[in-house]
C-alpha cells in the first residue's frame, strides 16, 4: 500500500509507516486475512509483556517507551532507521538514564546529556575531562563517571554540578556501577583493582585485589547481593559477603 503521508510503498502488513509514522489502513481484502494474526500477535505481546514485568522475584517495572516510536522488534527490525546524530569527541561510552528520557554519552572531551524525545543536548557536564565510563544511579538524581586521570567524579544530573571526587585509583577507571540502591558505587581501574564507595560521602569502603591485569567491567546483581568484574586478565570474578 502507499503511504498517505510520504507517498512511499509500504508492505501490507505494517500497520505504521516506517519513514514517517502514519498510521496505516490496511486493505479491505485483507481485513480477514490479517484479522486473527492480529489478534494471536496482540495476546503474543501482553503476555510477553507480563512475564517481562512478573518474571524474576514476581516484582518488576515496566520499560518505559517513547509515546514517539515503536517498539523494535524482530518484526520491524528491517525497517529501523537513523533518527538522530550527535556529533563529538571520541565516544567512550552511552548509557539510559533509568526513566529512558536522557542519554548520557561519555566522550574524550566530557559528559554530554541529550533528550531522548527532542533528541537534542540538554547539558554538557565536565567540558574537557577524559571520561571511560559513565553510569546513572537507579534513582536518576546522581551520574557517576570514570576519568583517565585515575578519578571518579559524581554529579548531580539536575544542575550538572559536581558533588564529590573520589580518589583511590593509581590509574584510569574504566568502569563504574552503582548499586540497586543507589548507596554505593563499583569501579573497576586499569589498576588491576575494584573498589567501592559510598556515595553519599564519597568515602573508599573496600579494595577488591584479584586481577592480575586490568578491569574493564564491574556490575550489580539485580538484589545487590553479588558483584561481577572482568578483567583484561581473562578472568570473571564474583565478589559478595559471607
Amino acid at each position: 500500500m502507499r503511504c498517505s503521508g510520504c507517498g512511499k510503498i509500504i508492505p501490507d502488513h505494517v500497520r505504521y509507516c516506517p519513514y514517517c509514522g502514519t498510521a496505516l489502513q490496511p486493505r479491505r481484502t485483507r481485513a480477514l486475512r490479517w484479522g486473527w494474526v492480529g489478534a494471536v500477535g496482540v495476546l503474543i505481546a501482553i503476555i510477553t509483556m507480563l512475564l517481562g514485568v512478573l518474571g524474576g522475584s514476581g516484582r518488576g517495572i515496566p520499560v518505559p517507551v517513547s509515546p514517539r516510536a515503536t517498539v523494535i522488534s524482530p518484526q520491524n527490525a528491517q525497517y529501523v532507521t537513523e533518527l538522530a546524530r550527535w556529533s563529538r569527541e571520541s565516544i567512550t561510552g552511552i548509557l539510559w538514564a533509568s526513566d529512558g528520557r536522557r542519554v548520557a554519552v561519555a566522550s574524550l572531551g566530557g559528559i554530554y546529556l541529550y533528550d531522548a524525545q527532542t533528541e537534542q543536548e540538554v547539558q554538557a557536564i565536565g567540558p574537557g575531562i577524559v571520561v571511560l565510563s559513565v553510569a546513572f544511579a537507579p534513582d536518576g538524581k546522581t551520574l557517576a563517571s570514570g576519568l583517565q586521570d585515575g578519578t571518579i567524579r559524581l554529579w548531580e544530573v539536575a544542575s550538572g554540578r559536581e558533588l564529590s571526587t573520589l580518589c583511590g585509583h593509581t590509574e584510569a577507571v574504566q568502569s563504574v556501577a552503582f548499586a540497586p540502591d543507589s548507596r554505593l558505587l563499583a569501579s573497576g581501574s586499569w589498576d588491576g583493582t575494584v573498589r567501592l564507595w559510598e556515595v553519599a560521602s564519597g568515602r573508599e569502603l573496600s579494595t577488591l585485589r584479584g586481577h592480575t591485569a586490568a578491569v574493564q567491567s564491574v556490575a550489580f546483581a539485580p538484589d545487590g547481593s553479588l558483584l561481577a568484574s572482568g578483567s583484561w586478565d581473562g578472568t570473571v570474578r564474583l565478589w559478595g559477603v559471607r
